[in-house]
């Protein structure tokens, strides 16, 4: 299981329900990687999708949900499910991504993220070089003992402006 993120210097993730700042290029990278995968979010990050009320297309969307029937009834992709809590989503997730030799990514919103990277083996993070007001962070991997860095891209400068770079981080020790 993978965690895919973009951050700020500050490791903020979000503010009002929204990226913090939309790269083209990180979108880009977030497509290639989740394509023709499973994607595991939140009720909020589904609801912030652009292609809300159905799921990121070419992907099987897991959304995490305690309420469920708001959201059955207005879905027309039959690439969405719907659950309750984590336990049933690494139950069944990880069994059917094993099966048929797909990827796991985990792509928020913060309790979300908090709750899988106990579980998650790699973790592809956007470093922007930039802070921004945020309300959600994620826990800075970069001190942590869990994770070490397994590859680096070279810093690039968006289209937009905003310098960043692409990291991914491997579990040293586990945690589950």
């Amino acid at each position: 299981m993978d965690a895919i993120v973009s951050v700020d210097l500050n490791y903020g993730i979000g503010c009002g329900n929204e990226l913090l700042l939309k790269i083209p290029e990180d979108l880009k990278n977030f497509k290639n990687l989740t394509l023709n995968n499973f994607v595991v979010m939140g009720s909020k990050t589904y609801e912030s999708l652009p292609t809300y009320p159905n799921g990121l297309s070419k992907r099987f969307n897991i959304v995490i949900t305690s309420n469920s029937s708001k959201y059955i009834a207005n879905c027309n992709d039959k690439h969405v499910y719907f659950y309750d809590n984590i336990d049933l989503v690494l139950k069944n997730v990880r069994y059917t991504s094993l099966l048929y030799k797909l990827k796991v990514f985990i792509i928020g919103g913060a309790s979300i993220y908090s709750q899988f990277l106990p579980y998650c083996d790699k973790i592809h993070l956007t470093k922007i070089y930039k802070a921004f007001p945020s309300d959600k962070k994620l826990e800075n991997i970069e001190l942590s003992n869990n994770w070490i860095l397994d590859s680096s891209s070279e810093i690039n400068t968006s289209i937009i402006g905003v310098d960043y770079n692409f990291l991914t981080f491997k579990r040293t020790v586990r945690g589950v």
